[in-house]
């Protein structure tokens, strides 16, 4: 059973008249344009980092500038990078196409699952331990840090405090 505990940054998000075009606004003022047209190597401003607890395996969110999340041994040798950008218009709020990114802002293993929050995508993308995709838990609002406690509770801070897609309001 997985249950969640999510809390909101109200007054978080940028105000949408810095963007010279309003229409290709995301959530708060997010571009939904993210200007990356290809996943490249680590480390192009890295978001967030989660060591693997049994072997030391280091999980990396490559979220600014390069849309993928990379695995490294516990030595530093990287092992697999995962993830291509792809524009918040396409995939806001829904499952398709896994392994494409709009802003991996944070990463977290747990167990043998390691989860990837797609902040401008809102959503979470859940991967095996080798980074190969498992499944994809849509319906979050800019989704920016995972941590799983000793009781297997899931907590995911989220940026934006208004209705992700498909999310009823009164049911939040």
């Amino acid at each position: 059973m997985r249950r969640y505990l999510a809390a909101g940054a109200a007054g978080a998000a940028v105000e949408a008249t810095r963007f010279p075009c309003p229409s290709r606004i995301s959530g708060g003022g997010i571009p939904i344009i993210n200007g990356v047209a290809y996943g490249g190597p680590p480390f192009h401003q890295p978001t967030d980092v989660s060591i693997a607890e049994d072997n030391g395996d280091i999980y990396v969110s490559d979220g600014y500038r390069n849309s993928r999340a990379h695995k490294f041994t516990a030595d530093g040798t990287l092992v697999k990078s995962v993830g291509e950008p792809r524009n918040a218009q396409d995939l806001k709020g829904t499952k398709d196409k896994p392994g494409f990114f709009h802003t991996p802002h944070g990463i977290w293993t747990h167990k043998d699952r390691v989860y990837v929050s797609d902040r401008e995508n809102y959503r979470i993308q859940v991967y095996d331990r080798d980074l190969n995709f498992i499944d994809l838990w849509p319906g979050f609002q800019r989704p920016t840090k995972i941590y799983i406690d000793r009781d297997e509770v899931m907590y995911v801070s989220e940026l934006d405090d208004s209705t992700a897609p498909g999310q009823d309001k009164d049911k939040i």
